[in-house]
């Protein structure tokens, strides 16, 4: 006789349990909706740094932007400025609107805008310690030089740059290219009807310039 009402019991909770299960999981999801990050007093202390070296970049232009979330094609606004201190460092305090996401970019002279990790996004009411690395740009002279010529159709194409036709091309052309970084130079020649594609890998260091002879 125990058994069986022992038995009735569990029974009975089990029943009870699932007919409260909706219920739990509405609560918890509502929990974790409140949980999530939707504005308020906002921190970032970051850097910006050399994306080669990890070295600090001093009196880079941060700028502290903001856009709609879930709308790719919203207006970015800029809501602050300022610049890198001497360690790359820099810091914003704000109040985020929980309807927009906050990142933060830099710019300096002698370094590409889009390339590396210009933006960083941050995370709404918290404190944030974003890191901003940038491309360093060089420069690349391309000696470009017909020492066979055929005929005046005679053609060169450089990729990422000019082009030059004729028996008496004797040029330079400076390209901006990544800086501590192998380069792809690829160049295609034409002379009498027949075309010939040629490359090369140039590592040029960052801040300067290196030449290159294309002989043709």
């Amino acid at each position: 006789m125990s058994n069986s009402g022992f038995s009735c019991w569990k029974i009975l909770y089990l029943r009870q349990a699932v007919k409260f299960y909706p219920f739990y999981m509405i609560v918890l999801f509502v929990l974790f909706s409140c949980s999530k990050d939707e504005g308020g007093k906002t921190v970032a202390n970051g850097l910006v740094q050399d994306d080669t070296t990890l070295d600090p970049i001093e009196k880079a232009d941060v700028y502290l932007t903001r856009q709609e979330k879930d709308c790719q094609t919203c207006p970015v606004t800029t809501q602050q400025t300022t610049k890198s201190g001497p360690e790359g460092g820099f810091n914003f305090n704000f109040d985020a609107d929980a309807n927009f996401t906050y990142r933060v970019s830099a710019t300096k002279t002698g370094y590409f805008d889009n390339l590396a990790s210009p933006q960083v996004d941050l995370k709404n009411g918290q404190g944030n310690t974003p890191v901003i690395k940038l491309q360093p740009e060089a420069n690349l002279t391309l000696q470009i030089k017909n020492t066979s010529p055929f005929d005046a159709n005679d053609k060169i194409v450089i990729a990422g740059g000019g082009t030059y036709k004729g028996m008496t091309v004797d040029t330079n052309e400076v390209l901006i290219v990544l800086g501590n970084e192998n380069n792809l130079i690829k160049w295609t020649v034409t002379k009498n009807g027949s075309s010939n594609t040629y490359s090369h890998f140039l590592n040029c260091p960052s801040f300067s310039n290196t030449a290159y002879t294309i002989n043709y």
